[in-house]
C-alpha cells in the first residue's frame, strides 16, 4: 500500500499537473506571423521595413531606426527611446526616438501595414505615414 501511495505521488501528481497545463494552454492563440521583409510604399521614402518577431514581441528596423514593440491583434505598436547624450544637430533626427502605431491588414493580398511614426513629445516634428506590403518570400536551397 505504501508503495502505491509513493508511486501515485511521484507519477500521478506530475501527470495531473501536465494535463492541467495543457488544458489551460489549449485556449491560447499564437499571434499571426508578421516577421520578414516589407517594401515601403509612397509617401514614405523607398526602402525596406524589417520585422523580427518572437511571439507578440517585435523588433522593427526602418530607415536606420530600431524600435521594439508588440503585436496586439491587428495592431503593431513599437518605439525607440531617445539616444542618451546624442548631439541635437538635426532638430527632429532619429536621436530623439520614435513611436510607431500601425494596423496590420491580413485580408489584403499581400499583407499590408499602415501607420504613423512620430517623435514622442515633440509637436514641432512632423509625423511620417508608413505604408508597406509584405515582400514575397525568397526560396532557399537547391533546384526543385
Amino acid at each position: 500500500m505504501k508503495s502505491l501511495l509513493i508511486y501515485l505521488a511521484m507519477v500521478g501528481l506530475p501527470l495531473a499537473g501536465l494535463f492541467g497545463i495543457l488544458r489551460a494552454g489549449s485556449r491560447l492563440d499564437a499571434p499571426h506571423s508578421i516577421g520578414g521583409s516589407w517594401r515601403m510604399q509612397a509617401p514614405a521614402p523607398p526602402g525596406d521595413l524589417e520585422l523580427s518577431q518572437s511571439g507578440v514581441h517585435v523588433v522593427v528596423e526602418m530607415g536606420g531606426v530600431r524600435m521594439r514593440g508588440e503585436v496586439r491583434g491587428d495592431s503593431l505598436v513599437a518605439s525607440a527611446p531617445p539616444a542618451a547624450g546624442a548631439p541635437g544637430a538635426v532638430p527632429c533626427g532619429a536621436h530623439l526616438g520614435r513611436d510607431l502605431r500601425a494596423r496590420i491588414d491580413r485580408a489584403a493580398e499581400p499583407d499590408r501595414v499602415t501607420g504613423v511614426v512620430e517623435v514622442p513629445g515633440r509637436a514641432d516634428c512632423p509625423s511620417s505615414t508608413v505604408r508597406a506590403v509584405r515582400a514575397p518570400a525568397t526560396k532557399r536551397g537547391g533546384r526543385h
